[in-house]
């Protein structure tokens, strides 16, 4: 499913928020908006600057090198409004990221995300008030590092439990240095152990995705969290880890990769975890640094076409349901309207307008804001893409005016090069025209793109696909495996599960969305290919 969802909580709740006033902060790997006060949203980018900075620290690396995309972060008011930000009406969830080709987000409620003045550790603990809201905030940071500095296959129990023990996060700030505290105990996970079916060790260290964990979704964080942990703290367990994730990324079976980190037996693993539950005592990790750089920081208030439709502009990123279109349409152009000559709200407004389908109305949009912004890279970009559209539609075979149409486009990259959905948009022009595959730098534009986005499933199927075109079989596999390794291959889902499958992809259908084979199906059409050309057989997960 390409809306990555990182689900914590439960209640349910419609979509659809009301305006706030925002304001706006922008940092060296963050572009942050909250409904507080200015002193919050600067203390909590500081602290995300400065658990990027640790992250780093941990890696053996000085520093994150600050990413072209920034992460983007939006700080609600609460886990209802948080709700409110997704597509479709859904249980509660506490906080979520979503890497997606327009860029990386991150909504979090604005509760908590905070240093606390330098205090004694043993004060210090797991029942703060702040602590749960930091502890959704920095699990989901956790992914965004992860997925965007560390792109790999990631089994679901151990992409949830690192993120977990990450969530565990605090900063004791001082004039003089700040005291990082991470691998907190998580209270609720514990109780979670202790009260729920333990999981065995064998389905957790099979578990490709949530689906595989049935009913034991909530073990399979916990448990997760604390092999985790115990790894962090066990040198030779920590090692059959780093084996075990090889062997899942060389292309062997989850269980073939649990036996070559963890033995043929996995009984030791689960005694010693269950004892270390049982202890009562979570060791926590505590690093000292001098005051940590964060960069500059720049705070102002929203503009007022901004504060309207800053709510909408995410959506665009997170996604429309087909079911919202009307709805959603409507209220971008009522918010615009209050705005005919704001190049942000005449953004908005081509995009939902194009993305609706509405050619007219958003070529209509796109006039205005050409006229009142003529070099805005977004600008110039939908002028090349409508253009190509049309003709498409025209069936034009006149190689000057697509030339023309793509100029435009070329010249938004110029501007920006560093925007990955210009690359895909360039790219696909070639495609509309119907030059399969593409020259070869639209496709090194597309892989670029990618680089800059690697967790977005699909410009990752894309890429592999036009390698896979070029004949570049092991380059496709390479970049669709991390995909299809969390997917079970159809032959063994049951004719339930099938159906189920199915119906949710009809049920939660978005706007512009593309149905393509599953990254599973073609991981193994392509492994095929491979064995047809060496006349020999590959194993895969």
């Amino acid at each position: 499913m390409n809306f990555k969802l990182l689900a914590i909580c439960a209640t349910l709740v419609a979509p659809g928020i009301a305006h706030a006033d925002w304001k706006r902060a922008e940092s060296k790997n963050f572009i942050v908006f909250s409904e507080g006060s200015e002193e919050e949203l600067r203390t909590a980018t500081e602290n995300m600057e400065k658990f990027a900075f640790v992250q780093a620290v941990v890696q053996g690396k000085k520093d994150v090198p600050p990413s072209p995309v920034k992460l983007k972060v939006y700080m609600v008011a609460n886990v209802p409004a948080v709700v409110a930000t997704l597509p479709f009406p859904s249980y509660g969830v506490g906080g979520y990221y979503n890497p997606v080709l327009r860029g990386p987000f991150l909504v979090t409620p604005r509760r908590g995300i905070r240093s606390t003045k330098m205090r004694s550790a043993r004060r210090l603990s797991a029942a703060d008030d702040a602590f749960e809201a930091d502890g959704v905030f920095y699990h989901e940071l956790t992914h965004h590092f992860m997925f965007q500095y560390s792109p790999a296959a990631y089994p679901s129990w151990y992409s949830e439990g690192f993120a977990e023990f990450w969530g565990g996060f605090q900063i004791e700030t001082s004039d003089k240095a700040d005291l990082v505290r991470f691998g907190l105990p998580q209270t609720s996970r514990l109780t979670q152990i202790a009260r729920s079916p333990w999981m065995p060790m064998e389905k957790l260290l099979t578990a490709r995705s949530y689906a595989d964990a049935g009913d034991q979704i909530g073990s399979l964080y916990a448990q997760g969290w604390l092999l985790t942990h115990y790894s962090f703290v066990n040198s030779e367990r920590n090692k059959q880890l780093q084996t075990y994730l090889a062997a899942i990324n060389r292309g062997e079976t989850y269980a073939d990769a649990a036996k070559a980190g963890y033995g043929a037996t996995l009984d030791a693993l689960n005694s010693e975890l269950q004892a270390y539950a049982r202890q009562g005592k979570i060791g926590t990790q505590q690093i000292s640094f001098k005051p940590i750089p964060t960069g500059e920081i720049a705070i102002r208030a929203t503009t007022p076409a901004e504060n309207e439709l800053l709510d909408e502009d995410q959506r665009l990123s997170g996604g429309v349901a087909k079911s919202d279109r009307e709805s959603f349409v409507r209220r971008v152009r009522e918010g615009a309207a209050k705005f005919p000559n704001d190049p942000f709200a005449l953004a908005v407004l081509t995009e939902t307008e194009d993305l609706a389908g509405n050619a007219a109305e958003a070529q209509a949009a796109l006039d205005r804001w050409i006229a009142v912004a003529p070099k805005d890279p977004g600008a110039l970009m939908f002028k090349g893409k409508l253009a190509t559209q049309r003709l498409a539609a025209a069936k034009s075979t006149d190689a000057d005016a697509w030339e023309t149409a793509r100029a435009n486009i070329a010249a938004a990259i110029k501007a920006s090069p560093d925007t990955p959905r210009f690359y895909k948009v360039y790219y696909d022009s070639f495609v509309a025209e119907g030059r399969y595959p593409p020259p070869a730098g639209a496709l090194n534009g597309l892989a670029y793109a990618l680089k800059l986005v690697p967790n977005d499933d699909d410009l990752r199927y894309q890429v592999a696909k036009d390698y896979e075109d070029r004949d570049m079989i092991p380059e496709a596999i390479a970049v669709i495996r991390p995909l299809a390794y969390t997917i079970k291959p159809d032959s063994e889902l049951s004719p339930g599960e099938k159906r189920r499958r199915d119906k949710a992809k009809e049920t939660y259908a978005m706007l512009g969305q593309t149905d393509y084979e599953t990254p599973r199906e073609m991981y193994d059409r392509l492994l095929k290919k491979q064995d047809e050309a060496k006349g020999g057989k590959t194993a895969g997960n």
